[in-house]
């Protein structure tokens, strides 16, 4: 579901997907070193919980205007 142009549906139509959301996702969640993770039922549908490291840095800090 993370390849490009992936989607299930076997016409695209005004309700299917176009398979680009999740590779999108999976991209930029990998630069961040985040985990996706994904819990199916099937005929229920998905659960998608995403998980992006944060960290507090220490020390002096410069503040920029708006």
């Amino acid at each position: 579901i993370f390849t490009p142009g992936f989607s299930t549906s076997e016409q695209v139509n005004n309700l299917s997907g176009r398979g680009v959301g999740l590779d999108i996702v999976k991209t930029n969640l990998d630069k961040l070193q985040g985990i996706i993770e994904i819990i199916s039922q099937e005929q229920q549908g998905a659960t998608f919980t995403l998980k992006i490291p944060f960290t507090f840095i220490e020390g002096p800090t410069l503040n920029k205007g708006n």
